[in-house]
């Protein structure tokens, strides 16, 4: 396994959250949905 660590600050959409997030607001766009992500330290 290989630790890595990204640090370019780069930002990208994507991930379950987000893809979720469209698949609902297309079933239902009145539908209240919010989403947030985190990144931190891996030990």
């Amino acid at each position: 396994m290989t630790k890595t660590n990204d640090r370019s600050g780069a930002r990208s959409t994507g991930g379950c959250a987000y893809n979720v997030i469209c698949d609902l607001r297309a079933i239902d766009p009145d539908l209240p949905l919010y989403a947030f992500g985190v990144i931190g330290t891996a030990s």
